[in-house]
Parts: structure tokens; C-alpha cells; sequence
């Protein structure tokens, strides 16, 4: 139970982070980590972004439409018309290095009291759990 209080506690903060840096945008502290991971993978189809991200697929479809109004993305038919892939487009672009620092900046001040080893370590310990927990999702 320790383990889930604290999870959530850092995941509230860290959204709270991104909210601040974010409104003035105009958008939510989600899109910051959407908007990355589509400048790091440009054409990733919807559906892997939803397998990225562990959203459900209707979120991931409403948040790209947001962000497709708003300038910040592109999404175009692949070979089969069926699958939309996400460009960002240059307004995405040239906020993408701000957005990472930000994230980084966080990042770094939260694990500012560990030593690199003990960084690496927790982060080693967080991606075995994450993968349990993409399995027990997937398995019921």
C-alpha cells in the first residue's frame, strides 16, 4: 500500500509540474509527454502511442485532435488509410527542446538526493514493475 501512496503522490506532483509550464499553452500537463514522444518517433501511428503510453485509445484519438487544432501536430492516413500517423509540425518543433528541459528539470530535482548509482537502480526497479503491471493489464 506504501508503494501505491507514493507512486501516486510523485505522479500528482509531477503533473502538477507540467500543468504550470503547460497552461499557459493553452494545454494540459499530458500533452507535454505526448508532444515528446511524437517529436522523438515522428509517424508513430495512434494506436502505438496508446501502447506508449498506456492510454486508452479514445484519449489518445481526443487528445490528437486537440492537438491537431491547435496547431501543434499533424495526423495523416499510412498506407492503410485505416492508421493516422502523428507528425509534429514545426510549432511543435520549436518547443520541443523547452519541453525537455522542463521535464529534465524536474527529473533532476526529485533525484537530486540519490547518488547516480541508486538512480539508476530505482530506475531499473521502476521499468521491472512497470512491465508486471503492462502484463497483469494485458492478462486481467
Amino acid at each position: 500500500m506504501r508503494f501505491t501512496k507514493d507512486l501516486s503522490a510523485i505522479s500528482r506532483y509531477l503533473r502538477r509540474q507540467r500543468d504550470r509550464y503547460m497552461e499557459p499553452l493553452g494545454m494540459k500537463s499530458l500533452h507535454a509527454r505526448f508532444l515528446l514522444e511524437v517529436c522523438r518517433a515522428p509517424g508513430i501511428t495512434q494506436d502505438q502511442l496508446t501502447q506508449l503510453l498506456g492510454f486508452d485509445k479514445s484519449s489518445v484519438a481526443r487528445h490528437a485532435a486537440f492537438l491537431e487544432e491547435n496547431g501543434y501536430l499533424s495526423r495523416q492516413a499510412g498506407a492503410d488509410k485505416r492508421v493516422l500517423q502523428l507528425q509534429p509540425t514545426e510549432k511543435t518543433l520549436a518547443l520541443e527542446p523547452e519541453l525537455t528541459r522542463q521535464m529534465n528539470l524536474w527529473e533532476q530535482t526529485v533525484l537530486q538526493d540519490l547518488s547516480p548509482e541508486e538512480q539508476k537502480t530505482l530506475l531499473e526497479l521502476l521499468r521491472r514493475v512497470r512491465t508486471r503491471a503492462e502484463q497483469e493489464e494485458k492478462h486481467g
